[in-house]
Order: C-alpha cells, then structure tokens, then sequence
C-alpha cells in the first residue's frame, strides 16, 4: 500500500509549478523590456521541457515594481500548484543575481 501511494505521488508531480519569474526597471524602456520578456520566455520553455525536472516551469511576465513582485508573491503563495519562485536572470554585459557570466 505504501509502495502505490509513492508511485501516485511521482505521477502527480507535474501538477506542481515553479514560477519562472524575471525583475527588471521601466526605465530600460519598451524595447529592452521586450527582449529581457522574450528571453524569459524562451528560457522557461525550455526549462519547463526537460526530462530532468520533474515539476512544470511557467513563465511568468517581467515583474518592474515592487507592488507588482508583491502581487506576484500573494498569487504564489494563495496558489494550490505553485511549490516556489525561481528567479529567471538574463545575462549581459555586468553580471547579475550573482553570476559571473
């Protein structure tokens, strides 16, 4: 009985989600918006493809001020699939979230 709990407990895992989530300023403008947007995206999808992990990544848009990083938080943590917040970071020429990229 035990062994067929754990086995219906792996099934169900790709129920849960991690929120791809990515910060980022207004004043970087539409356009840089845009691409940190599209990067993002494109970064979850991948994420949220691999074998190697085993709950669903879901992308979700660029959060640019602190009310809105607020919101994100009170949805996560009100959500029934939500398991955790992963932050998504967009190399570029100055590292950030603390890569050395």
């Amino acid at each position: 009985m035990h062994f067929r709990n754990e086995i219906k407990m792996i099934k169900d895992l790709k129920t849960l989600e991690a929120w791809f989530v990515t910060g980022s300023q207004e004043l970087y403008g539409e356009k840089t918006l845009k691409q940190v947007d599209s990067d993002s995206r494109e970064i979850a999808a991948a994420l949220d493809q691999s074998s190697e992990i085993a709950v669903r990544i879901v992308f979700k848009p660029v959060l640019t001020s602190p009310e809105a990083i607020l919101t994100l938080c009170r949805e996560a943590n009100n959500s029934e699939h939500c398991i955790g917040l992963s932050p998504g970071c967009i190399p570029s020429r100055r590292p950030r979230c603390g890569l050395g990229v």
